[in-house]
């Protein structure tokens, strides 16, 4: 049985003759470094999950947003969120009550103003966020920040 005897040096290997290993020596001799040039899609790898954070945090401030949707100078009030679920509808007291066509088109009114809102939201939160993509896609830093109100909520002004 072979033993092994003590090692005297450590293992160099710059003074290693490697090419009787049958496989023709360093397969990456000459070759360009292959991590080179990884800073830029790491890069953009990083901004786009950054996007991907924020457009995760604009969805979910979409989705928790109340919005209100009215007609005739408020008689009919529907509440709802930034996804389109309706959570409310109010009449007031003061809506002519023999008049049923006239009610149906103001709850049809106040759901169109609504969705008008929705569509507001939608696109003044989300701009900022394509905004940014389109940045990433052409190579460009930095996304827009989402406009903000003092107290942290997106600013609708």
């Amino acid at each position: 049985m072979a033993t092994l005897g003590a090692v005297s040096e450590p293992f160099n290997p710059a003074s290693c003759d490697c090419d009787d290993d049958g496989f023709g020596g360093d397969p990456l001799a000459g070759a360009a470094d292959p991590l080179a040039g990884l800073g830029a899609p790491l890069r953009d790898q990083a901004k786009a999950q950054q996007l991907e954070r924020r457009l995760l945090a604009v969805q979910k401030e979409i989705t928790a947003a109340e919005l209100t949707g009215t007609a005739g100078d408020g008689l009919v009030q529907v509440t709802g969120n930034g996804v389109g679920e309706v959570s409310a509808v109010v009449i007031s007291p003061d809506i002519d009550r023999d008049d049923l066509t006239g009610l149906q088109e103001l709850i049809v009114a106040a759901l169109a103003d609504l969705a008008r809102a929705r569509q507001t939201l939608v696109e003044r939160t989300m701009n900022p966020i394509a905004a940014g993509i389109e940045r990433v896609e052409s190579g460009l830093s930095g996304a827009e920040e989402v406009p903000r109100t003092s107290d942290g909520l997106i600013d609708m002004s």
